[in-house]
């Protein structure tokens, strides 16, 4: 199952993962790789440093997956993996079973990247 979103390539795995992504090592990923530097996030006890561009995630995680037209997890999933709108790529920094964590940590419930992957989310348009 490929989720198309563009063009772009997609990543994920081409078998299911071995066991689901946990919130609990989510957090930890969140820690270790310096998310809370950029984004605001109340969960994580993370706040922005002033004039930050990254988004508040309590505040534009949903809304923003809502414009692009996807589940939140799988757009959280691609904007770790490929990055955007000035975000780095962690698709080749993390391992799959970090990126699952992560994003269960994130979206606040189990989540496994689907085999087939995710393609990338083409930037959102300003509004």
């Amino acid at each position: 199952m490929l989720l198309s979103l563009g063009n772009t390539g997609s990543a994920g795995r081409t078998q299911p993962a071995e066991r689901a992504g946990e919130p609990a090592r989510g957090e930890l990923v969140w820690v270790t790789s310096g998310c809370g530097a950029c984004h605001a996030f109340s969960k994580a006890g993370s706040k922005a440093p002033k004039g930050s561009a990254a988004p508040n995630l309590d505040r534009y995680l949903l809304p923003h997956a809502r414009r692009a037209k996807l589940p939140v997890e799988l757009f959280a999933f691609s904007r770790v993996y490929w990055g955007g709108r000035g975000m780095s790529a962690y698709g080749s920094a993390l391992s799959e079973q970090e990126i699952d964590d992560l994003v269960s940590f994130v979206v606040g419930k189990p989540f496994s990247a689907p085999p087939g992957g995710v393609a990338r989310v083409p930037p959102l348009p300003r509004r």
